[in-house]
């Protein structure tokens, strides 16, 4: 009987050990296309505007959309799918003035997975982080 319990005790713990390793590499997978840095930052205050977007990646991805809106209105920037994996990307953005930005994207990572993500900046006034960051 206690060789019984020691074996079920034994399966108890290997069947938890089990799960949280798998949550580890799940989240560890699924964090290697992620948003590595931007420019400007998520949450910046420029003085300027600028006249490109930087994105930088964890791994190489392939930027499948990209859009840019202005005190929540969508701009025309003429945007087409980059198809060639990197892990850097510059998007040029001409013409922006004074206002909020919201900037999103999504790109499919090398395993094939879509991965969507966006961030805030400002050119003369200040705004918040992206709820979710990048």
């Amino acid at each position: 009987m206690r060789a019984m319990k020691m074996n079920t005790s034994l399966r108890s713990t290997l069947l938890v050990l089990s799960l949280m390793l798998g949550f580890v590499m799940s989240g560890a997978a699924s964090a290697h296309s992620a948003l590595k840095a931007s420019t400007p930052a998520d949450g910046a205050e420029l003085a300027s505007a600028p006249t490109e977007i930087m994105l930088e990646f964890a791994s190489d991805a392939r930027l499948a959309k990209f859009a840019i809106a202005k005190d929540g209105t969508d701009l025309a920037i003429g945007f087409k799918p980059i198809m060639t994996a990197a892990k850097e990307f510059s998007i040029p953005v001409e013409g922006l003035s004074a206002g909020a930005y919201s900037v999103s994207f999504s790109i499919i990572g090398d395993d094939g997975h879509t991965v969507a993500g966006h961030f805030n900046f400002g050119v003369g006034v200040s705004v918040h982080k992206a709820a979710s960051g990048h």
